[in-house]
C-alpha cells in the first residue's frame, strides 16, 4: 500500500495533463536498445520498459502535490530496476526506487509541463511499459529555465512559477483544462491479484469548464461494457512500439470518444497524429473526433486546427459539415468577425443542406433558434421536423436532445392549448428532472392558466372554467389555491355546473388560507348553503357558528353574496337559528333590508324574545301585502308580537300593534284585532284611543262576536 503525507491521493493510470499524444519506445533494464521492427522514439515522447522474469501485479497513481507518477510492483526487488537506464531530463526531474515489504515503488517526478502518460504491460517477455509524451508544442525556454530543474535549498522546484506551485494538491491548469483525477483514500490502492493482465485507465469524467461556457456534445454516446474497454486497453498496451500500434491506439481512442470519454481520448488522437501524420490526416473521421474532443474540453485553438484541416482536405464530405458547424460555433464564441462570415448564416446553410448529416443539421437548428426561442417561441415552428428527428432518432447526444426537447417544449408552452402544453412540459420534466429551465416553463404555463381564468371570470363564462378544470391535470391548478381571486373563480365555475362537492372543497381551502376576513365570511356562508344542499345540516351549522363568532362581521357586516346564502339557510326547510340571528343583526344595524314578506315574517318570529325584536316587527307593520297569503303571514306574526308585548306589560305598544293589524289591507281578523287594541288602550288609560278602536271593531259586521263585544264596551263607556 502506498503511503503519503496527504490523507487522500489520486489514482491515475492513464494520465492526462493536457490534450495531445506522442508515443516513444525507450531503454530497457538490461541496457539493450529496441529492435529494428519497433517504433523509433520521437523528440517529444519518452518510453521506458521494465523487463521482469515473470508476470507481476502493479498499480499506478499520480500525486499532484509532488507531480510524481508512482508505480508499485509486487513482488519485486529494487535491483531489478536500474535507475540510470531510464532518465530523461526533458520530462523527468528525478526517479526514485524504494523497496519495502517485498514491494518496489518507482517514483517519476515529472516536470511542470503539459504531458500525458500511458502505463501497460506486454507479454514475451513480460514487461511493464511506461509512455510519456508532450501534449502541446514545445515552448522556447531560457537557458536558466532549462537548467534550473533542481530544488532550491528549501526543497521547492525552481522552474515552477509561484502561482503554479502544486502546494494545494492541484495539477497545473493549461488553457483552462484540468487534469483527470479521482480522489480516493490511500487504502483503496490495494489491487486484487487478477488485475495484472489489464491495462488501466482513468475514471470516465469529463473536464470541468467555466460555468459561463455551455458546451454540448454533438454526436450520441455509445457506452461500452467494461470488459470491451479493458480488451481494447490490453491490446493497445501489447502493441506499444510494434507495427500495429497505430491501429490499436486508433481503436482505443475511437471507443473512448464514442463512449463520451473525450478527455481521455484527446491525448491519444495527438499521439496518432505523431505516429503517422499522413494516415491520421487522411482520415476525416479521426480529424473530426480529435477536433470534437478538443472542443468539448475547452481547447478551441487545437480544435480549430483539426477542424480546419478536415474542412480544407475533405470539402464536400459529410464530416466537413460537422467541422463547419463547430468552426462557426468557435468563431461565434470568440466574436471573431475577421473572416466576414456570420455564424447564423453558416448554421442556416448547414440546416438546409440535405447532404449534411442529421447531427450537423440538428445542431445548426438548435444554434439558430435557442437564442431567440425565449423571446419568440414561434421561431421553432419552421424547424419542427428537424426537432422531432432530434428527439426520435439516435443521431445526437442526450445533451443535444435535451436542447431540442426544451425548444419544442417552450414552443408548446406558448403556442398550443394549455392542456397539451402541460402534457409536453411534464414529459420534459420526467426526461430531464434536473433542468432548471423547467421552473421557468412552469411559471409561464401558470401565467397562461391565470390569464384564462381571469378572462373567463371577467366575461362571467364560468362553465368554461369548469370544463377546463375537467381536462386539466390537478397539479396544473395547484397554484390557484394560493391566489384567492382565482380560487373563487374556480368556485363559481363549479357552482355553474352544479358540482357542489368540488365547490365545497375549494371554499374550505379558501376559508382556511385567506387573510381577508370579509371574503372568509362569505366563503363560510356559501359553504353552509352548499352543506344544506348536500343534506349535511351539522356541517352547515358548524360553518354558520364560525361566521356568527366573527368580530369583523359584527362591525363591518356581510357581502351581498353572503347575505343571499344566509337567507336560504334561514328560511324553511332549514330554518337555521344561527343564520336567522346573523340576519337579524344585519337588520338591526341597517346593513340589510328584507323585502320578501315570507322571509321578513320568518325573521320577525325568530326575533321574539330578543331585545332588538322591535326592528323586524316595525318593518313588518309598515309592509303592504301583495297577496292574501302575505296578509295572513303578517297578521299571524303581528298577533304573536302583540301578545308578547301584552305579556311584557307594554300595553300601549301592544294596542298599536293590534290596531296595525286591524288597519291591514286584506286583514282577516280586523274586528278581533281592533277589539283587542281597545282593551290594551283602556287598560293603559287611553280612553279615546280605546273608543276609536272599539268603534272600528263594531263597524265590522263580518265578525259578529267581536263586533258585539266592541258595541257592549262602547255602551258601558257612555
Amino acid at each position: 500500500m502506498f503511503r503519503s503525507t496527504k490523507k487522500y491521493s489520486q489514482i491515475l493510470l492513464m494520465g492526462v495533463l493536457v490534450p495531445s499524444a506522442l508515443a516513444l519506445g525507450a531503454g530497457k533494464t538490461d541496457g539493450k536498445t529496441g529492435s529494428s521492427g519497433q517504433f523509433v522514439p520521437g523528440k517529444d515522447s519518452y518510453r521506458v520498459s521494465f523487463e521482469l522474469d515473470a508476470p507481476r501485479r502493479f498499480a499506478t497513481r499520480y500525486l499532484s502535490d509532488t507531480r510524481s507518477l508512482e508505480i508499485r510492483v509486487s513482488p519485486a526487488r529494487a535491483d531489478e530496476f536500474d535507475v540510470s537506464r531510464y532518465y530523461d531530463s526533458r520530462f523527468i526531474h528525478r526517479v526514485v526506487v524504494e523497496e519495502k515489504s517485498n514491494d518496489v515503488t518507482l517514483s517519476f517526478q515529472l516536470k511542470n509541463a503539459p504531458v500525458a502518460w500511458f502505463v501497460g504491460h506486454q507479454e514475451n517477455p513480460w514487461r511493464i511499459v511506461v509512455d510519456i509524451w508532450r501534449t502541446e508544442p514545445v515552448e522556447a525556454k531560457s537557458l536558466e529555465q532549462e537548467w534550473a530543474w533542481q530544488d532550491d535549498a528549501n526543497g521547492t522546484p525552481r522552474d515552477t512559477a509561484p502561482e503554479k506551485v502544486a502546494s494545494e494538491g492541484k495539477l497545473p491548469v493549461v488553457n483552462g483544462i484540468r487534469p483527470v483525477e479521482i480522489d480516493l483514500p490511500d487504502d483503496t490502492l490495494t489491487r486484487p491479484a487478477n488485475v495484472n493482465n489489464r491495462m488501466t485507465a482513468p475514471a470516465n469524467k469529463e473536464v470541468s469548464l467555466p460555468a459561463d461556457r455551455r458546451v454540448i456534445r454533438l454526436e450520441n454516446i455509445v457506452p461500452l461494457k467494461g470488459d470491451e474497454m479493458a480488451a481494447l486497453e490490453r491490446r493497445a498496451a501489447a502493441e506499444l512500439g510494434a507495427v500495429g500500434e497505430f491501429d490499436a491506439i486508433e481503436r482505443l481512442a475511437s471507443a473512448l470518444y464514442r463512449s463520451g470519454s473525450t478527455q481521455k481520448a484527446m491525448p491519444l488522437f495527438r499521439r496518432l497524429s505523431t505516429l503517422n501524420a499522413r494516415r491520421f490526416q487522411d482520415s476525416p473521421r479521426l480529424l473530426w473526433m480529435a477536433g470534437e474532443s478538443a472542443f468539448l474540453s475547452g481547447s478551441n485553438d487545437l480544435a480549430s486546427d483539426y477542424l480546419q484541416e478536415l474542412k480544407g482536405r475533405f470539402a464536400g464530405h459529410e464530416m466537413a459539415s460537422l467541422a463547419q458547424f463547430r468552426l462557426a460555433e468557435i468563431r461565434g464564441s470568440r466574436g471573431d468577425k475577421s473572416t466576414g462570415e456570420d455564424p447564423n448564416a453558416q448554421y442556416t446553410e448547414i440546416a438546409l443542406d440535405d447532404r449534411a448529416p442529421w447531427a450537423a443539421r440538428i445542431g445548426s437548428t438548435v444554434k439558430l433558434i435557442e437564442t431567440t426561442v425565449g423571446e419568440r417561441p414561434e421561431a421553432a415552428r419552421a424547424h419542427q421536423a428537424t426537432l422531432q428527428s432530434c428527439l426520435n432518432g439516435n443521431f445526437v447526444s442526450d445533451q443535444m436532445r435535451q436542447a431540442c426537447a426544451y425548444i419544442q417544449t417552450k414552443f408548446s408552452v406558448s403556442q398550443v392549448d394549455v392542456v397539451s402544453a402541460d402534457a409536453a412540459l411534464q414529459r420534459f420534466k420526467t426526461r430531464y428532472p434536473n433542468d432548471p429551465r423547467s421552473a421557468v416553463l412552469t411559471n409561464e404555463l401558470a401565467n397562461r392558466v391565470r390569464f384564462f381564468i381571469d378572462e373567463m371570470a371577467r366575461k362571467k363564462e364560468y362553465p368554461s372554467i369548469a370544463e377546463f378544470e375537467k381536462q386539466a391535470r390537478p397539479e396544473l391548478l395547484e397554484f390557484t389555491l394560493r391566489e384567492p381571486e382565482l380560487l373563487m373563480a374556480r368556485v363559481e365555475g363549479a357552482l355553474s355546473v352544479a358540482d357542489n362537492k368540488k365547490a365545497l372543497q375549494l371554499l374550505q381551502v379558501f376559508a382556511s388560507t385567506t387573510s381577508d376576513e370579509i371574503k372568509r365570511n362569505e366563503a363560510l356562508a356559501l359553504s353552509s348553503q352548499i352543506h344544506l344542499k348536500l343534506k349535511q345540516a351539522d356541517r352547515a351549522e358548524s360553518a354558520l357558528k364560525k361566521l356568527f363568532a366573527s368580530e369583523l362581521r359584527k362591525t363591518s357586516g356581510l357581502t351581498d353574496r353572503a347575505t343571499a346564502a344566509l337567507r336560504e339557510a334561514a328560511r324553511p326547510p332549514a330554518n337555521s337559528k344561527t343564520a336567522q340571528a346573523i340576519l337579524l343583526d344585519e337588520l338591526k344595524f341597517g346593513r340589510y333590508v328584507e323585502r320578501d314578506i315570507g322571509m321578513l315574517s320568518t325573521l320577525a318570529l325568530a326575533s321574539r324574545g330578543r331585545e332588538d325584536a322591535e326592528k323586524a316587527f316595525e318593518l313588518l307593520m309598515t309592509t303592504t301585502p301583495r297577496t292574501e297569503q302575505d296578509a295572513r303571514q303578517i297578521e299571524s306574526a303581528l298577533f304573536l308580537y302583540a301578545d308578547d308585548l301584552r305579556s311584557a306589560g307594554r300595553l300601549a305598544k301592544s294596542g298599536d300593534v293590534y290596531l296595525a293589524v286591524a288597519n291591514l289591507a286584506q286583514a282577516n281578523k280586523k274586528a278581533e284585532a281592533a277589539y283587542k287594541a281597545g282593551i290594551m288602550y283602556a287598560r293603559a288609560g287611553m280612553v279615546e284611543k280605546a273608543k276609536a278602536a272599539w268603534t272600528l271593531s263594531a263597524a265590522d259586521t263580518s265578525d259578529k262576536k267581536f263586533s258585539s263585544l266592541s258595541s257592549e264596551r262602547l255602551e258601558r263607556i257612555r
